[in-house]
């Protein structure tokens, strides 16, 4: 099952996108932590990047991983509690999908159960590099550009950073 795409500066947003309308994704419901952090048997350095979740007429959320790694962030969207600080699927899931838009504990229940029925997991990965800081808004840029032209559900994205990066304009 292919999930994964390395990223590569040398592709634009669209073929990015491209690549993600193209490629199936991992089904939610087969999951597991190892997948977050082996591919086909190879580790999957360095474990950050962008993830999309999304079906396979939607994306539902497009997030990024730049302090933690995959293993680390993507559980965190299943926090059945509505306390829970970062459960966005599944409040995403909710507002968009359900009648009633309130967030309860019965609701993220609810909206768990179809995630793992209908959402599959693409990740983006960013091979290691040393520079933080630009790697960092590669990601951020990345995640907001494919949110954008994947018409994903969640749009909080953090405001327009379109920096020079290296002499180039992302």
């Amino acid at each position: 099952m292919n999930y994964l795409i390395t990223y590569n500066d040398n592709k634009s947003t669209e073929q990015i996108i491209q690549e993600i309308n193209n490629i199936e994704g991992l089904p939610l419901k087969d999951l597991k932590v190892m997948d977050l952090i082996y591919h086909n048997g190879d580790p999957i350095r360095s474990g950050i990047g962008v993830y999309i979740f999304k079906s396979k007429e939607k994306c539902y959320y497009v997030g990024n991983c730049v302090s933690r790694c995959f293993a680390e962030r993507i559980p965190a969207h299943f926090d059945l509690r509505k306390v829970g600080w970062f459960n966005s699927l599944l409040k995403t899931i909710i507002k968009h999908k359900f009648t009633d838009k309130k967030i309860t504990d019965e609701s993220l229940h609810q909206a768990a159960k179809f995630a793992f029925e209908n959402i599959s997991l693409v990740l983006i990965n960013f091979e290691y590099n040393k520079d933080y800081i630009n790697q960092k808004k590669r990601i951020n840029n990345l995640e907001r550009n494919l949110g954008e032209g994947l018409k994903s559900y969640n749009t909080s994205f953090r405001k327009i950073q379109s920096v020079e990066i290296e002499n180039d304009i992302l």
